[in-house]
């Protein structure tokens, strides 16, 4: 019984010195590389521009904030991005019922489709706030028997493009 209690209390004391050694190791190798850190920061933004820090009162600062975030909506810019387009056989016949699938769009860029009419036309266009940082937006175009064919058109692009049919191997 003794011998259990000896080994248990041996066991401990090797435990808390060996934890005790690490905290130690990490302590002596830490406090070098926390230094090091700080005197690169410091260099780093050592230099930068001044800043003028002016003193608000809390109702200055109160109309600052709602002046900076709730811009009305009518002031924000407005943009348009617009495609349109034909989709054609490359015998220049037009094709009913293509599949124009434009994605990064709408809401969420969850994607949107459309499909062509008899003549083979398509339109697309998406109005609003978020639309003005847009510069193309990718799309492809498909219908069954035929291989899809896939592009990137910038605003108010005016699109031709001819399928080509499968071809049987």
């Amino acid at each position: 019984m003794m011998k259990q209690v000896i080994t248990w209390i041996l066991s401990g004391v090797i435990g808390i010195t060996i934890v005790v050694m690490i905290l130690g190791l990490f302590t002596l190798a830490a406090k070098p590389g926390r230094l090091w850190l700080t005197d690169y920061l410091a260099d780093f933004y050592q230099g930068g521009p001044e800043y003028d820090v002016v003193a608000m009162t809390m109702e200055d600062e109160a109309q600052r904030a709602m002046e900076e975030w709730a811009t009305p909506v009518e002031d924000l810019p407005h943009c348009e991005f617009r495609i349109t387009g034909q989709v054609k056989m490359n015998d220049g016949a037009p094709i009913e019922n293509a599949e124009v699938k434009f994605h990064n769009v709408g809401m969420f860029n969850s994607g949107d489709f459309r499909y062509t009419d008899k003549d083979g036309n398509f339109t697309y266009s998406e109005f609003g706030i978020e639309i003005c940082d847009k510069e193309n937006i990718y799309l492809s175009i498909s219908k069954n028997g035929f291989e899809p064919f896939f592009t990137v058109a910038e605003p108010d692009a005016d699109l031709d493009v001819a399928l080509s049919a499968y071809s049987s191997y």
